[in-house]
């Protein structure tokens, strides 16, 4: 039976380890606050696009460095886990991390294009057996009020099918690093009937982050509070809630790893060194 995630000692052990391992990496923290605020400001959408890639490269280092932090222990003296100065860094455990989000990515592009086909297949099918049309619907056809409340449905019950399968493999970016190699759905079957623990765990560490984005949108109209809203959002997103997700990432992987054989077996006792490309799946 597959063990399950303790809410509460999982949230206690991200603040720990936050509240241990942020001043670590403060530099590239600082990094990424200051990235957020240039895509909040960035004015025109070449400017947009290029803030917002380098906050998300800056996020992947980050990310990468507190997960250094996090399972240094277990890989004494491999050069991989020397954390570089204040996080800055970019190397192996980097590239990996990246390779799972773009294979992370080519996921969900294949699940938008198959929700988008089955949504023009379901259209044809409502209006064609509902009423009666035999005439395809084109991007200009005002849909009847019962086809697209059926569509509502659709999109609502895949955008819950997605949010499903992402706190299934949310593990990855711990795995990726421990394991040392890119991993995607090897965490799977991790996360085997913990989904509403590691749910939980997930809400009760964003409540900053959401009391925050509550406040910036109730002073929308008024701008000066709603910048420094923006500041103060942007500095617990990157000093809070990256260390925060990443000590509960490490403290999950490592607690539900602890009771799989084959895991233990493979990246605990007697691992060997990894080429950083096999078994994205698991």
């Amino acid at each position: 039976m597959a063990a399950k995630a303790p809410v509460l000692e999982s949230v206690r052990a991200a603040i720990v380890f936050a509240r241990a391992s942020a001043p670590r990496v403060a530099g590239v923290l600082g990094l990424v606050m200051l990235l957020n605020i240039a895509s909040d400001i960035a004015g025109g959408w070449a400017a947009g696009m290029l803030a917002l890639v380098a906050t998300l490269l800056g996020s992947l280092m980050a990310n990468a460095a507190l997960l250094r932090v996090a399972f240094a222990d277990e890989h004494p003296g491999d050069p991989d886990f020397a954390l570089g100065p204040q996080g800055f860094q970019f190397g192996r455990p980097e590239l990996r991390l990246l390779g799972a989000i773009g294979l992370l990515m080519l996921f969900a592009f294949i699940a938008v294009l198959f929700l988008l086909l089955l949504a023009f297949i379901f259209t044809i099918a409502l209006v064609v057996a509902v009423h009666g049309q035999t005439a395809l619907p084109t991007a200009t056809t005002t849909l009847p009020p019962d086809v697209q409340a059926m569509l509502s449905l659709l999109i609502l019950v895949f955008a819950l099918g997605l949010l499903w399968m992402a706190v299934r493999i949310c593990l990855y970016p711990a795995a990726t690093i421990a394991a040392q190699r890119i991993q995607v759905f090897s965490t799977w079957k991790l996360t085997e009937g913990s989904w509403w623990r590691i749910f939980a765990a997930f809400v009760l560490l964003l409540l900053p982050a959401i009391v925050l984005a509550g406040f910036l949108q109730a002073s929308q109209h008024f701008p000066p509070l709603q910048a420094g809203f923006a500041i103060l959002s942007a500095a617990v997103n990157a000093f809070v809630e990256i260390p925060l997700f990443c000590g509960l990432y490490a403290y999950l992987y490592k607690h539900l790893r602890g009771t799989s054989p084959e895991l233990v077996a493979g990246q605990i006792v007697g691992e060997t060194p990894s080429t950083g490309v096999a078994g994205p799946w698991g």
